[in-house]
């Protein structure tokens, strides 16, 4: 038998679910808002830094702005520990790719001291989940991190895509969640702002151009 008690001021719903063995579950759902994607921030396990919750499954679907990518850094983590980590977790995952699954303690076998996530992209996914342990016998505390958009240098890739060639034929310079591209003397940049063509070779296309619709 489960109730509802419908969505609360602070943007989740509460259900709890009763069977003859007195079993109960606790699940979040909160709504991504629309607002702009922030530069950093932190996130904590639930009743942090009070022991954790069982029954319990949460996410957190995090993105900064593109051309950036997101720096996760582990501060605190004391997840009760199993083999594999198959009991209570914290799952990293960017799109369907898993990145990192934690449990233990800070400095032990499973986790030695600060530990720090890179995604690929602008996005980042965090799932903790637990399972049916007795809450009076369930001290672990959880998790503390802080996360930070770092940008993505596009000129030091060495595999910008597939048969794409690289990004500038000649001088690529960073900027702040971009790049753009830039000639040496004597150079200027092609329509396509990624290649470089003699002034030269210009004049001659103008030429051309010009003799063949006479």
């Amino acid at each position: 038998m489960c109730f509802s008690f419908g969505s609360f001021s602070t943007g989740f719903s509460l259900f709890i679910c009763f069977s003859r063995f007195l079993w109960f579950s606790v699940s979040e759902c909160q709504q991504l808002s629309n607002t702009e994607p922030v530069m950093h921030g932190q996130i904590q396990s639930p009743q942090y830094p009070r022991p954790y919750p069982p029954h319990l499954q949460k996410q957190w679907d995090l993105w900064v702005p593109r051309g950036y990518q997101i720096q996760l850094s582990l501060t605190h983590l004391d997840i009760k520990a199993s083999a594999d980590c198959s009991q209570d977790s914290l799952t990293f995952f960017y799109d369907e790719k898993v990145l990192g699954k934690f449990c233990g303690q800070g400095n032990s076998t499973d986790h030695h001291g600060d530990e720090t996530i890179l995604s690929p992209g602008n996005r980042l996914t965090l799932v903790f989940q637990t399972s049916d342990s007795t809450p009076e016998h369930q001290q672990h505390t959880g998790f503390s991190a802080t996360y930070k958009a770092i940008d993505i240098d596009e000129c030091s890739k060495t595999d910008p895509g597939l048969d794409s060639g690289p990004l500038c034929s000649q001088i690529c310079i960073n900027t702040a969640g971009s790049y753009h591209c830039s000639c040496h003397s004597g150079y200027k940049l092609h329509l396509d702002q990624r290649t470089c063509l003699c002034k030269c070779q210009i004049q001659e296309i103008s030429l051309f151009s010009l003799t063949g619709y006479l």
